[in-house]
């Protein structure tokens, strides 16, 4: 996890969701950090079942991705970020994912 998700984290948990209407903060590289939020198993909701989800782990990669370099125009280009977040569950009617 890099610096700015969890100064996004401390941030939003130091001010205890002051307003009800923010549930959720989108990086800019697509990732949602979701406080509060909801977790349905897609199969169930699907068949009208209802279930818990269980965390069963999270994996996370935190490799070297490269230098950035400097375009035709002379600005420095960072490296996109190579490392990944997974993360297991597995609701109480038996499905597991992963995303």
């Amino acid at each position: 996890m890099n610096k700015l998700y969890i100064l996004a984290i401390i941030l939003l948990s130091s001010f205890q969701l002051a307003s009800a209407a923010i549930t959720s903060f989108e990086f800019s590289d697509g990732n949602t950090l979701t406080l509060g939020g909801r977790k349905l198993c897609s199969w169930c909701e699907g068949q009208g079942l209802k279930s818990t989800i269980d965390i069963e782990g999270t994996t996370s990669t935190s490799a070297f991705c490269g230098y950035g370099y400097y375009n035709e125009e002379g600005y420095y280009v960072a490296p996109s970020n190579c490392n990944t977040n997974r993360t297991s569950y597995r609701c109480s009617q038996g499905h597991s994912w992963t995303e």
